[in-house]
């Protein structure tokens, strides 16, 4: 079973800028994505189903580590005090192997997209005082050997960003491109 963590929601909108809320915009492509996924076979969750509907962390976390997951990639959109930070980029674990071979895998296909690039390096770990991931997301379920990754899918904050992530064929390619860089991981894992 994979999984697809919408960030955010509810009462908590994520990023908002230029017109658009994290939260909208996630919801969008992890259902794109999801039906992506399902198409090509794969069994498929989703941590949330509405922009409106909130989960805590508490009850988040029970869902990353549910025991029957393979994957988990946590969706969201990014903001900053600079509107020139732009580009898409995904945190993965510094120590899990299969979470920074699912990142490589997804972002070999967002390397396809011509509009939206990647900040560099567009595959990175982000980490604690302590040592341990940064994101709990990816702490969390990389703990009990589920490959797990964030995945940035650009700057709410850049008009240029903005702009892309508010057209649904956009958006549609986005979770393809998550789609299909997820079906590579499952293969290459199938073929190991």
């Amino acid at each position: 079973m994979n999984l697809y963590d919408l960030g955010h929601g509810g009462a908590d909108p994520g990023a908002v800028a230029n017109g658009l809320r994290e939260a909208e915009v996630v919801t969008e492509i992890g259902h794109l994505a999801a039906a992506g996924t399902r198409a090509l076979g794969h069994h498929i969750g989703l941590t949330r189903l509405r922009e409106d509907e909130g989960i805590g962390v508490e009850r988040r976390k029970a869902l990353v580590t549910s025991p029957v997951l393979q994957t988990v990639i946590s969706l969201h959109a990014n903001a900053a005090a600079s509107v020139d930070a732009l580009g898409w980029e995904i945190f993965v674990s510094a120590h899990n192997e299969d979470s920074k071979m699912l990142g490589n895998e997804i972002a070999k296909e967002l390397m396809l997209l011509p509009v939206i690039k990647p900040r560099f390096p567009a595959v990175k770990t982000r980490l604690r005082a302590n040592g341990e991931d940064f994101y709990y997301i990816i702490n969390e379920p990389t703990k009990m050997g589920i490959a797990a990754v964030l995945v940035e899918v650009g700057f709410l904050t850049n008009e240029q960003d903005a702009a892309f992530l508010r057209a649904f064929w956009n958006r549609f390619a986005l979770a393809y491109r998550i789609t299909m860089g997820l079906d590579a991981y499952i293969q290459l894992k199938e073929e190991s």
